[in-house]
């Protein structure tokens, strides 16, 4: 009988900081070499758990196209990030026919134990939590010329609206394999509070829906790979009825609920937007594609906008195009309608956002004076403080009154960097600073530049979104229960006691 270990393990010890970096290696442990490895196979499961998207990520590993071959014994190294909030819960092995689930211990119980047994060339693995966002996989042994198979699972909160649910997929890790995956497999299953499983930023992909004999019906979708260059979200619609959204388990002794609560609707406040989005875009300053921010923008117009609610879309060029000269209703049939007609070369890969902002204050100014203005940019052609402020005061006298000025950057490659006043700003971050504050609204970045920690582009846009409609500057929200009692309560995504009124306050 074979003899083995698979190990998973949670090192208690948390960096102050990280930088987001994901790589493969096939190592030989005696010290005589290593390169980089190969992903042969992906799959991807998700599955609704409560507030939550269960992920069960299998990946097969090679060593093909190195100069190891069949005499050699190696160590695979694969390091990646996960979303700081993402909860690892378990890891598979398999060895042979077998599949082998691993333990949670102490790391220096479990260092110990991998060590000695990789020196004894047995069966482990081993996955430690090197930071709040790295991990750290390793496997022995794997022959040069064959593979290992591991499956990781976690959980992440899902991004909720009124009407769907959106989880980002792991494709940076996928893309540490040496040879490009041709496609990954993406598997689902929903019950009866979602339908519709959609690629966000590539709806055309298209999930058939198959059934299993033991797993029952699900959905499945083949991603192929020219999609693996963008960051791709998981979505499916949902229902928040009544503003309220309940998950319980419950078993002989204690039990859980997962709460997700969105003020506006259940406590019924009337919310309605004005709002021109501006949009600037530089093809050298970020790696997110034309088509990838029309999705993600109409996914949240059609997710946190209603037929009460009003837009217009201008986009920078050598010329300011205007989508509208009237504020266009925000509705699903005329939001359906716009984007499908909607063609990229609208928008100029060079920047024009002087003029765009400039264009946007002069559209809000003739339709009313009381919208609002979302700023999506990625230049950084206003990142030196004289021009910054000289732009600052020339937008300010073009308002009377002055408009709330928002901004989604999401730039996150060839930036410039500027040093003044004691501390580094990058891009346009000193404007984009100042313009929000002095306007009395709201600045999100895709690249958190204290942390070297970069968020996806959709869920940025998305928290912009949801602060449009104003927030309670003081909310704490207890259970009730029929019998028993509540205890130990977490608030999953309240930095503070104010909530957004259009965003779903999370408990647990």
């Amino acid at each position: 009988m074979k003899k083995f270990l698979s190990i998973i393990l949670f090192s208690a010890l948390l960096t102050n900081f990280s930088f987001a970096y994901d790589y493969l290696y096939v190592t030989d442990p005696r010290g005589w070499g290593s390169a980089y490895g190969t992903i042969e196979e992906a799959v991807l499961s998700i599955k609704p758990h409560g507030i939550y998207m269960e992920y069960g990520l299998y990946l097969t590993f090679s060593a093909r196209n190195t100069y190891f071959t069949s005499f050699d014994t190696l160590e695979v190294q694969f390091h990646f990030d996960l979303p700081e909030n993402a909860i690892v819960f378990d890891s598979w092995l398999w060895i042979e026919e077998e599949i082998i689930r691993g333990k949670i211990m102490d790391q220096w119980t479990a260092s110990s134990i991998y060590e000695d047994i990789v020196n004894r060339r047995r069966d482990p693995s081993i996955l430690f939590k090197r930071s709040a966002t790295n991990y750290e996989l390793r496997i022995f042994p794997m022959a040069g010329n064959s593979t290992r198979k591991v499956k990781i699972s976690y959980l992440m909160p899902a991004q909720w609206n009124s009407s769907s649910v959106r989880s980002a997929l792991p494709i940076n890790l996928l893309n540490t394999s040496y040879n490009p995956l041709a496609s990954f497999h993406l598997v689902t299953w929903l019950n009866s509070d979602y339908k519709n499983p959609k690629i966000l930023e590539f709806p055309s992909i298209n999930f058939q829906v198959k059934e299993d004999t033991l797993f029952g019906v699900y959905h499945e979708a083949n991603i192929t790979s020219e999609f693996l260059n963008n960051s791709l979200n998981f979505t499916a619609e949902t229902k928040i009825s009544n503003g309220i959204y309940l998950s319980k388990f419950q078993d002989e002794d204690e039990g859980l609920y997962q709460l997700a609560f969105l003020p506006s609707e259940a406590l019924n406040i009337a919310v309605s937007n004005k709002v021109a989005v501006l949009v600037d875009y530089d093809a050298s300053k970020s790696s997110i594609t034309k088509n990838e921010l029309f999705n993600s923008l109409k996914s949240n117009i059609l997710g946190n906008f209603s037929s009460k609610d009003s837009f217009n879309l201008i986009f920078s060029n050598i010329e300011i195009f205007r989508l509208a000269e009237k504020w266009i209703p925000a509705d699903s049939i005329t939001v359906d309608s716009i984007f499908l007609n909607l063609s990229e070369d609208r928008i100029s890969n060079y920047s024009n956002l002087p003029s765009l902002l400039a264009d946007g204050i002069d559209f809000v100014k003739n339709n009313g004076n009381d919208g609002s203005i979302m700023l999506i940019c990625n230049s950084d052609q206003a990142g030196e403080y004289t021009i910054a402020n000289e732009l600052i005061d020339d937008l300010l006298d073009l308002m009377n009154p002055v408009l709330p000025i928002h901004v989604v950057s999401y730039m996150n490659q060839n930036y410039n960097s500027y040093w003044f006043g004691s501390r580094y700003y990058h891009g346009n971050e000193y404007f984009y600073l100042n313009i929000t504050r002095l306007t009395s609204a709201n600045y999100f970045d895709s690249f958190n530049w204290s942390t070297y920690e970069s968020y996806p582009f959709s869920d940025i846009l998305t928290s912009c979104f949801q602060s449009l409609g104003g927030f309670i500057s003081s909310f704490d929200l207890h259970t009730k229960l029929n019998s028993g009692f509540c205890f130990g309560r977490y608030n999953l995504n309240q930095n503070s006691g104010s909530v957004y009124l259009n965003k779903p306050f999370m408990q647990i």
